[in-house]
């Protein structure tokens, strides 16, 4: 697992740099077509997140999509889990 993760790493580190408007760019694509419309609000280099009812799968697929492709780390989170999904906010920090 560890050799997993140190090559997911060395990944990411070989990409080429991503400027904030193009983190910002990408990180808005993926919300609105894995969380939904209006579910990122974005200021300089941090980008909020608001989940409603989301399905694990659909969070998980975006949370690694964002890693990769905007270069979007989380920063803070406040999640609650029902019966219809995760719920809460987000915060991401940019390139």
């Amino acid at each position: 697992h560890m050799r997993s993760l140190q090559s997911q790493a060395e990944v990411l580190q070989k990409q080429p740099a991503l400027s904030t408007a193009d983190s910002q760019s990408q990180l808005t694509a993926l919300a609105a077509q894995l969380l939904g419309e209006h579910s990122l609000t974005v200021q300089g280099n941090q980008a909020n997140v608001t989940l409603r009812n989301v399905p694990p799968q659909r969070l998980g697929e975006w949370l690694a999509q964002a890693r990769s492709q905007a270069r979007a780390v989380p920063q803070q989170a406040q999640l609650e889990y029902s019966n219809a999904g995760w719920n809460g906010s987000m915060v991401m920090r940019l390139p």
